[in-house]
């Protein structure tokens, strides 16, 4: 690896986790959104007897990200 690239790792390693947090959050966002429409969707088709929710499960936490 050329020498002077290994000087700007942070910076890529900093920039990656911003988005990777950033990512989370939409995700984060997109399923409470899908959560509200199926909500009503599944419950006519079952008629009120089940209740479906759809969860994410990221592998990291957001805390885990540097401010």
């Amino acid at each position: 690896m050329n020498p002077g690239l290994k000087d700007t790792l942070d910076i890529w390693d900093m920039q990656i986790a911003n988005y990777g947090q950033q990512i989370i959050r939409k995700r984060k966002e997109f399923v409470k959104e899908l959560n509200e429409i199926i909500h009503g969707i599944h419950s006519n088709l079952t008629g009120g007897a089940e209740e479906l929710e759809v969860l994410y499960e990221p592998s990291v936490s957001e805390e885990n990200f540097e401010k």
